[in-house]
């Protein structure tokens, strides 16, 4: 339960622009990848809360929806799985405001560190093509996944 919390969490924080919280969610040490869309993919918690301050700017209004979880593996402190999410908003590109949609899976590794679950590494996946505005400050979003793989072990 702690776990599938963490997931909503990360949708509720990026969403009401919380992103001081957003990155209190991610394990100091952590890999955080939305390189399928263009991002930079960035390996500490400062990290991920400076790329989200760098892009809130141009992120408008949105909103995750994030379902169909499966946990895959599980050990006392460490476990792996995915979630399904479809993210909405609008992007603040130059003198317009451009709606996106985004469609596909994060595939998660937790850490549990002083009784509290983390993300030790959150990397977004296609399912299908995405849609909305072309760049995002240099991110890409009409890349679509050839396949469907989760990362094993």
């Amino acid at each position: 339960m702690a776990i599938q919390e963490l997931t909503r969490l990360y949708a509720l924080y990026c969403d009401t622009r919380h992103f001081q919280k957003v990155a209190e969610l991610f394990t100091n040490e952590c890999f955080y990848d939305e390189s399928v869309v263009g991002g930079t993919p960035v390996g500490t918690r400062a990290e991920v809360l400076q790329l989200f301050l760098n892009a809130s700017k141009r992120l408008g209004p949105m909103m995750h929806i994030c379902t169909n979880q499966i946990i895959s593996e599980f050990s006392g402190c460490a476990a792996s799985g995915l979630c399904y999410v479809l993210a909405e908003g609008i992007f603040n590109t130059e003198d317009k405001k451009t709606p996106f949609r985004i469609f596909g899976y994060y595939d998660d590794r937790y850490s549990k560190e002083n009784d509290r679950w983390y993300f030790n590494s959150r990397v977004l996946k296609l399912l299908v093509p995405s849609q909305g505005a072309p760049t995002l400050g240099g991110i890409r979003y009409d890349t679509v996944a050839t396949h469907f793989s989760v990362r094993e072990g």
